[in-house]
């Protein structure tokens, strides 16, 4: 019994698109994360293009609210929201691509708003700036499990360093949340 070729021909080209769709990894992908900072809450959207096989650049926006204690005593109420740029390298994955760890650096640039604004404190001490932007750089780490080849969880650690913060140059954020591989 003889197979018709071009019935052949469909049949392999349709196994080698499904055979790549798996072997290869995403272009874009998009995440959202929730979190906690120092002494707060916070959230980050992020958006991430490979550059080659497995490393990225991310683009991302974060925000957070904390309560920080002021050397004066004070407790001052702490809103922040920046645009984060980094690039990302794979440290481990598998061939499977179940599981992704990144390790990453990059900068960080944004708006800080101490004490709702107000510059006197409590206390009677007054703020250098009630608002004013930050500026900085950032390194962290990306874990990626793969639910489906095109959902994973998604777990962020990062350490920031404002460097002309007022309250603190270095702040923390660990974060969980879900990535949409979108290409």
């Amino acid at each position: 019994m003889s197979v018709n070729p071009l019935r052949r021909m469909l049949m392999l080209l349709f196994m080698l698109c499904l055979s790549a769709s798996y072997a290869q990894t995403y272009t874009i992908g998009a995440s959202i994360n929730g979190g906690i900072t120092d002494e707060g809450f916070g959230g980050m959207v992020t958006l991430d293009y490979k550059i080659g096989w497995f490393d990225f650049a991310q683009v991302g926006i974060q925000s957070y609210q904390a309560k920080k204690m002021a050397s004066t005593g004070d407790e001052i109420d702490v809103d922040f929201t920046a645009a984060n740029l980094g690039y990302f390298v794979d440290l481990i994955g598998n061939n499977n691509r179940k599981l992704a760890i990144y390790l990453g650096a990059g900068l960080v640039a944004g708006s800080e708003r101490l004490n709702k604004g107000d510059e006197l404190l409590p206390s009677g001490a007054f703020l250098k700036e009630a608002k004013r932007f930050i500026y900085g750089g950032f390194v962290g780490a990306d874990l990626d499990v793969f639910i489906i080849p095109t959902v994973t969880l998604n777990f962020k650690a990062y350490q920031y360093y404002h460097v002309n913060s007022e309250l603190g140059n270095f702040n923390p954020y660990a974060g969980a949340g879900i990535k949409l591989i979108l290409l």
